[in-house]
C-alpha cells in the first residue's frame, strides 16, 4: 500500500514539473513575440523594418525624406475691381497700413507672397509699382486672397493639372489652354490652391506667373 502511495505521489510530481516548464515555455514564447513583432503601423509605414531585433534600420532615412513644407515665394499681381482702393493690413483683417489705387501711371502692383493664413497672404516687401516699388512701413504686411491673381505659364499648351491635394494624387481637372486671372486660395510648400472658372484645387507653382504684362519664361 505504502509503494503504491508513492508511486501515484511520484507520478504527481513529475506532471506538476512539465506543467510548470510548459508554462514558462509559454511565457518565454509571448515574450518574444512581444519584443519582435511590428506594430500594423510599422509595417505599414515602413516596408524596411526590421522584425529581428524590433528595430527600424532606415529611420535616418525617413527623417531625412521628410517633406517640406516650407512654403516657397510666390509672385502675384493686384486684381481687384474695388476702384476705391485695395488695402494692406499689418495682421489679417487687422490694423491698416495703406491703400492701393491703379490710376493712369500705376496701372499694375506686384506682390511676392510667403505665407498663407485663413484667406490672407503676406506679402514680402517690397511692394512693385510701375513707377518705383513702395516699402512697407510694417515688420508685417497681409493682403486678402479675393484681390490678387496669377495666370497660367503653359505657354507652349501644355495642360495643367488640377488636383484635390498637394502632392497630386488626385486629379480634379486640367486647364488646357493659356488663360489669365487664376485666383489663389491657399499655398504649402511648392503647392498653391486655385480657383479658376469654378475649377479649384492645387497646382505646383511652376506653372503660375505673377505678372500679367509679360510672359514669366
Amino acid at each position: 500500500m505504502l509503494n503504491y502511495v508513492f508511486l501515484i505521489s511520484f507520478m504527481l510530481a513529475l506532471y506538476s514539473c512539465g506543467e510548470q516548464k510548459k508554462t514558462e515555455n509559454t511565457v518565454e514564447t509571448s515574450e518574444s513575440v512581444k519584443k519582435t513583432a511590428p506594430t500594423e503601423n510599422q509595417v505599414k509605414s515602413d516596408s524596411s523594418y526590421d522584425a529581428l531585433d524590433g528595430s527600424n534600420a532606415s529611420t535616418k532615412n525617413i527623417q531625412a525624406e521628410a517633406p517640406d513644407i516650407t512654403n516657397i515665394e510666390l509672385n502675384v499681381y493686384l486684381d481687384d475691381p474695388d476702384s476705391t482702393g485695395t488695402n494692406i493690413r499689418q495682421s489679417p483683417g487687422g490694423k491698416l497700413l495703406m491703400t492701393l489705387i491703379k490710376d493712369d501711371i500705376n496701372i499694375e502692383y506686384f506682390f511676392t507672397l510667403t505665407e498663407a493664413r485663413d484667406g490672407w497672404f503676406k506679402i514680402k516687401g517690397p511692394i512693385g509699382g510701375m513707377e518705383e516699388d513702395i516699402e512697407l512701413t510694417s515688420k508685417e504686411a497681409w493682403i486678402h486672397s479675393s484681390v490678387i491673381s496669377v495666370d497660367s505659364r503653359n505657354y507652349g499648351g501644355q495642360a495643367i493639372e488640377v488636383f484635390a491635394s498637394v502632392k497630386g494624387k488626385t486629379l480634379v481637372g486640367s486647364i488646357t489652354q493659356e488663360v489669365a486671372g487664376i485666383k489663389v486660395k491657399d499655398m504649402h510648400g511648392k503647392w498653391v490652391k486655385i480657383d479658376y472658372n469654378g475649377l479649384e484645387g492645387w497646382v505646383d507653382t511652376k506653372w503660375l506667373c505673377g505678372n500679367p504684362l509679360t510672359t514669366c519664361s
